[in-house]
């Protein structure tokens, strides 16, 4: 989510009127902070199985990648140490297990080299090659001009359940709602550019972008990035499910101030929701729910998968299951089938 200080109906003239401040030198220009290139920032905590792709799929586009570990206890961090020894591109990775989502998105901004930041999540993929690669959107933004501050926002391509599937526009239990979600991932460097966590509804908090008001937005026309977010181990979807109920009592508060883990929260609150505390049984009542608001992947609208994915394809994780009425029924390997006769969804 981002933020800045215009509302109201006239925001996007007088947006646009304000992106000329640095053309009259009412404020520095976008050029005088850092040298040209393009910066990519990742935060990881246990992202064993995506993170490879992740950071193999923008290498050869960016001039450096900047990870920042939240406390990973699996093999993330080896993956990507060995990442950065098969790469030319620098990786540099900061340990900060102490901090809060915002605070390690701060860190990562003042860690960055570059005029450009990329906010790279570890579920993202890019497209290596074709119309949609990314080097087509690296080539738009080193041509854009250098005096003037710039959004750009991204459709991403959203993937769950497995490779093959999407949510559903309106879904209640994965994350990432939609076949595409679009949000601003790139943008100019300066120095009063921040996250802060803001209230949402009522319901959340939010890791909200604070910019000043005279970025001009942007908006790259293709699907150039999948997100496989979706595509978690079932406890891991559950502990995502409940992240919001969790970041509305806890996010930004120290973490000895009485607070618990997302983990636990998130078990505790699917406790009561299924009414047990045998957690393959809560598995099972959460795919149960979980697996109506899959879809099959529309190809015809977004076309073949990123080069990086095909692998993934060939020897998937996870699939999803039909039984003979063509219906979702299981998920191997961490959902046990309920009828014989499931077949796997690629045939």
């Amino acid at each position: 989510m981002i933020t800045n200080n215009i509302a109201g109906p006239l925001k996007k003239i007088v947006r646009r009127f304000l992106s000329l401040a640095p053309k009259i030198k009412a404020v520095p220009s976008a050029a005088s902070f850092r040298e040209p290139g393009l910066s990519a920032f990742v935060r990881v905590q246990n992202e064993e199985y995506w993170i490879r792709p992740c950071l193999t799929s923008i290498c050869r586009f960016v001039d450096e990648i900047v990870v920042v570990d939240n406390g990973s206890t699996d093999s993330t961090l080896a993956v990507v140490k060995g990442v950065g020894e098969e790469i030319d591109t620098p990786i540099r990775i900061h340990s900060r297990p102490d901090l809060d989502h915002c605070q390690i998105s701060n860190i990562a901004i003042a860690e960055c080299r570059y005029r450009w930041l990329l906010k790279w999540d570890a579920d993202f993929i890019a497209h290596t090659s074709g119309k949609q690669s990314f080097k087509y959107l690296r080539d738009y933004i080193m041509q854009l001009d250098p005096d003037c501050y710039y959004m750009v926002f991204m459709q991403l391509v959203n993937l769950a359940g497995d490779l093959r599937h999407q949510p559903l526009d309106r879904c209640s239990f994965i994350r990432s709602p939609g076949q595409v979600h679009k949000e601003a991932y790139l943008w100019s460097y300066m120095p009063d550019i921040y996250y802060r966590w803001n209230d949402y509804k009522g319901i959340s908090k939010v890791e909200s972008l604070i910019f000043p008001p005279y970025f001009r937005f942007v908006e790259w026309p293709g699907f150039s990035v999948f997100h496989v977010g979706g595509i978690r181990s079932m406890e891991r979807m559950i502990v995502d499910h409940f992240w919001h109920q969790w970041k509305y009592l806890y996010a930004g508060k120290p973490k000895d101030s009485g607070g618990i883990s997302r983990e636990s929260f998130a078990w505790e609150r699917a406790k009561q929701k299924f009414g047990t505390d045998d957690r393959e049984e809560i598995v099972r009542r959460f795919f149960g729910l979980l697996k109506k608001d899959l879809i099959p992947y529309a190809e015809d609208r977004f076309g073949s998968y990123p080069d990086t994915l095909l692998p993934y394809l060939q020897d998937p994780k996870y699939r999803l299951l039909y039984d003979a009425s063509n219906r979702i029924t299981a998920r191997q390997p961490d959902v046990m089938a309920e009828m014989s006769e499931a077949v796997d969804s690629s045939e």
